[in-house]
């Protein structure tokens, strides 16, 4: 039974999956399995390209209704992990590229060593590292370094890492995103219902690296743009009784 799940959701950005899915393919990392929850548009033309790398790699290839969301997609995700009965999963995303054969094993130990040790998140070339505050009616998003050494391996701490990060499963079934965000920006809230009703700790290293490409065809960020506008922050906004969006410590 494999022990670590790569969990990816795609969406409008084909030619970035098979870039990806080929970066796996070249790097894969030993005793995993592969699920994709693709919301975009089905054709014959990618289920003979998705068979292509099925015969690859070990990979589950899902079809979830149109436009589901982020959130949505990686909850359905998380809930076909659950029932593979897998302890770890990695979360990635379409855009992120394996630059290299990895080893796991030492972050697995790190994640076992405490019960609240939940995330570790790994670099894409993202600064998005912060402690995590409400002040006067907005997310505050404050510097930190608390940093920490496990078998010469160096980890940070924080409340806010980027979207590329090794878990224990019971993380995500415990802190899901939430379904009312689909459409939002859920980064955030996604890591502060993970401080505030939850136990875990969230850490970062750059022990792991990978490639990050932010390409955006036209489609795709007219949706991209939605969950950026201030009418879908006003949403989640409105759910922690926030005044604002965020500010940023320089």
């Amino acid at each position: 039974m494999p022990k670590i799940i790569v969990l990816i959701t795609t969406f409008l950005r084909d030619n970035l999956l098979y870039k990806t899915l080929q970066s796996i393919i070249d790097n894969y990392p030993n005793n995993s399995i592969v699920l994709i929850a693709d919301q975009g548009y089905h054709s014959e033309e990618k289920d003979i390209t998705i068979d292509y790398y099925k015969s690859q790699i070990p990979l589950e290839y899902y079809y979830i209704p149109f436009d589901s969301g982020l959130g949505a997609g990686r909850n359905y995700l998380v809930n076909k992990a659950k029932e593979l009965n897998i302890p770890y999963i990695l979360i990635s995303a379409d855009n992120i590229q394996f630059t290299q054969p990895y080893n796991f094993q030492p972050i697995i130990e790190f994640l076992e060593s405490d019960i609240n040790n939940g995330i570790v998140a790994f670099d894409i070339n993202y600064k998005w590292m912060y402690d995590l505050e409400i002040n006067n009616k907005r997310f505050y998003l404050k510097k930190a370094n608390h940093s920490i050494e496990y078998k010469d391996i160096k980890l940070q701490q924080y409340d806010l890492v980027p979207n590329f990060f090794l878990c224990k499963t019971q993380v995500l079934i415990d802190n899901p995103w939430n379904d009312e965000f689909n459409h939002c920006d859920s980064h955030i809230p996604f890591f502060w219902d993970l401080k505030n009703n939850t136990q875990y700790k969230v850490y970062w290293t750059n022990y792991i690296s990978a490639k990050r490409q932010d390409v955006k065809n036209e489609e795709y960020k007219t949706y991209r743009d939605r969950c950026l506008s201030k009418e879908s922050r006003k949403i989640v906004q409105a759910y922690y009784g926030l005044a604002d969006w965020l500010v940023i410590e320089k």
